[in-house]
């Protein structure tokens, strides 16, 4: 016990500033897999490991030498299936960390006003589907580029109208199932793909889109909008978290949310991207 109590002593005594960081540092990223993990299948992986890790340690400490062992060895070579496990929560983990730009361009006064009038133009378009009970999936794209999402989809490059976007969601059209991106102002492709969200603890009721919705707002920092076939309800999917029932007025103040006052007049955007795919 002595021994024990002078090791942490030592311990302590030769305590650094970089020590402190190295466990920070340790301590996010574990904080940010378990944040990744928690509310999909991987948590109860992640549960079995653990079990398997404290089996181990008592094996250690009550002598069991061969028990110990061979948990060592299927922890050794369990470590491959565990990155094929985790494949698409250390994909997301990479996306996130390769989509965010810390620099980007200071988008003009014109820029903003054109952002504005496409601000109107989606919040009419949804009013318009939400009364009518027109399904409808809506992205925003924001840092991180959405080529993959984009390219399963048809490319349009068009302008932003409430028409054009009631067309493309028409029951029957060729378009309407899928979702739609729009990148700085620019209807950019129709009929996209998307992936579900993998969550445990989502409301039975919601369909596909709204599934769809979650599941590339987990993958970016995109801002997506969703109109329901069944009750019309307008839903917006940010970071991973659903936002029902919104209003026109809250909507717009999401789509412009990325918008701060700079002067009296003039306004800028706190962080754009820059060349995307």
């Amino acid at each position: 016990m002595n021994d024990l109590f002078n090791s942490i002593v030592s311990s302590f005594q030769h305590f650094t500033i970089i020590d402190f960081l190295d466990i920070i540092i340790i301590a996010y990223l574990i904080y940010r897999l378990l944040l990744i993990t928690m509310q999909t299948k991987a948590i109860q992986v992640v549960k079995g490991v653990g079990l398997i890790l404290i089996a181990w340690r008592l094996a250690e400490f009550a002598g069991l030498s061969t028990v110990a062992w061979v948990i060592k060895y299927l922890l050794n070579a369990g470590t491959l299936v565990l990155v094929i496990i985790f494949q698409p929560e250390i994909r997301k983990a990479l996306e996130h960390i390769g989509g965010t730009k810390f620099l980007g361009k200071i988008t003009t006064t014109s820029e903003i006003k054109q952002s504005d009038v496409v601000a109107n133009e989606i919040v009419r378009a949804c009013t318009n589907m939400s009364k009518k009970k027109i399904g409808a999936l809506i992205i925003m794209e924001r840092r991180t580029a959405l080529g993959e999402v984009i390219e399963s989809g048809t490319i349009l490059k068009s302008e932003v109208t409430s028409q054009i976007l009631e067309s493309i969601f028409m029951p029957g059209t060729p378009l309407h199932d899928g979702a739609v991106v729009i990148r700085d102002g620019i209807l950019l492709a129709a009929g996209c793909f998307l992936p579900l969200s993998e969550r445990l603890d989502l409301d039975k009721n919601l369909g596909t889109r709204h599934r769809a919705a979650l599941g590339i707002s987990e993958q970016s920092d995109a801002l997506v909008i969703v109109v329901s076939e069944e009750t019309g309800t307008i839903s917006v999917c940010q970071n991973g978290k659903m936002t029902r029932y919104v209003g026109a007025k809250a909507l717009k103040d999401m789509l412009l949310e990325d918008v701060d006052e700079a002067g009296e007049d003039i306004k800028f955007y706190k962080i754009r991207r820059r060349a995307k795919k």
